[in-house]
């Protein structure tokens, strides 16, 4: 049947959904790093030509895309084995 039971419970007694004022502060900080990293990134491919930038801009996409898919499919081969 469709009824929860004691087997599946996705929350346990004591479990804490909210996040607490350091957590929050990381995460704030972790975004300020980000965009300053692209920022600092944004000034340094102004300065090339650009079919530079939009041929390295396509060849970060693509690597980065392959070893991402590259590095799951590593994972889950290696969970599955």
């Amino acid at each position: 049947s469709g009824e929860a039971n004691d087997y599946f419970k996705p929350l346990v007694e004591g479990d804490v959904l909210s996040a607490s004022l350091p957590q929050r502060c990381i995460v704030a900080l972790m975004f300020v790093l980000l965009l300053l990293g692209f920022a600092k990134v944004s000034m340094l491919v102004s300065a090339l030509p650009l079919p530079q930038v939009f041929f390295y801009s396509c060849v970060a996409i693509l690597a980065g895309m392959e070893f991402a898919d590259f590095g799951t499919g590593v994972y889950h081969f290696s969970v599955d084995n």
